[in-house]
């Protein structure tokens, strides 16, 4: 071949756009800075290279949109492991240190971990009053979520339909799955005569994956009442794709997020959707 017996050439070792030998921590923290403002309000604001090379690079993948979610201070944690794991193997023949090991992430809370926060009524009442928010994750009572339940049926005064999707909400209020196992569970893994449900399969963003972690590929049991919500779902699964009239197999996913509508008020139930 040509240049055989010649010596191999060799290349700088290039990370984006920088020399890995002129790797700083600032350039970690550009990155960063740049990632949390994809899909976000400011990122119309920020005309630099680095934020329109990212959203350019995550626009798309072989043809098709990967997520127009923004990224979560979790998913940017994991970059940054991975980044701090490579550069590792460069000092000290390339860098005198490890420029992400110096970065502390924590985002605008310090890197403390968010912890639920139940809904009391003491905070309930300072809610009406203000419209603040306690915390940033709040969790309902079996009340209010009770509450919330009761607003997804139907109802003559005010006039509503029933929500279509209510199993979706039900499974998640009573699995605790989490938003991208709930589109994953295909028909074929769920064992409604032995009330077993078998999670494998997530969506974080528009492809259908493997759930989180290995512990999250798990077994379920279900109670009795969800099993009956998801024979209800089931039937009205097939009814609606008899009156659509679309030629195919029968599909095997469960669905209970597919076609989804905005869910109406949820009444005063703090927190929900509107």
């Amino acid at each position: 071949m040509f240049g055989e017996g010649d010596p191999p050439l060799r290349r700088p070792l290039v990370v984006g756009s920088v020399p890995a030998a002129d790797l700083r921590d600032h350039h970690f923290r550009d990155l960063y800075a740049a990632v949390r403002l994809i899909n976000r309000p400011g990122e119309a604001e920020d005309r630099g290279e680095l934020l329109r090379r990212l959203v350019t690079a995550r626009s798309a993948r072989d043809g098709r949109r990967i997520s127009t979610r923004p990224l979560s201070e979790a998913r940017i944690k994991r970059i940054h492991a991975v980044a701090q794991s490579a550069l590792s193997d460069l000092v000290p023949h390339v860098l005198p240190y490890n420029p992400a090991a110096v970065v502390k992430l924590g985002g605008k809370r310090g890197g403390r971990k968010v912890r639920p926060l139940l809904w009391s009524a003491p905070r309930v009442e300072r809610w009406r009053q203000t419209g603040e928010i306690p915390a940033p994750v709040m969790v309902w009572t079996a009340a209010q979520c009770g509450a919330f339940f009761d607003s997804l049926g139907a109802s003559e005064e005010p006039a509503r339909k029933a929500e279509r999707l209510y199993a979706l909400f039900h499974v998640a209020s009573y699995c605790g799955l989490r938003r991208s196992e709930l589109v994953g569970p295909a028909w074929a893994e769920v064992e409604l005569d032995r009330g077993r449900v078998h999670v494998r399969q997530a969506q974080v963003d528009d492809t259908l994956d493997s759930t989180k972690s290995e512990d999250s590929d798990r077994q379920m049991a279900i109670d009795p009442g969800t099993v009956e919500v998801l024979r209800v779902w089931r039937k009205a699964q097939l009814a609606e794709r008899i009156a659509w009239a679309r030629p195919g197999p029968t599909p095997g996913g469960c669905s209970l997020a597919r076609t989804a509508r905005r869910c109406g008020p949820a009444g005063s139930v703090p927190g929900s959707a509107r």
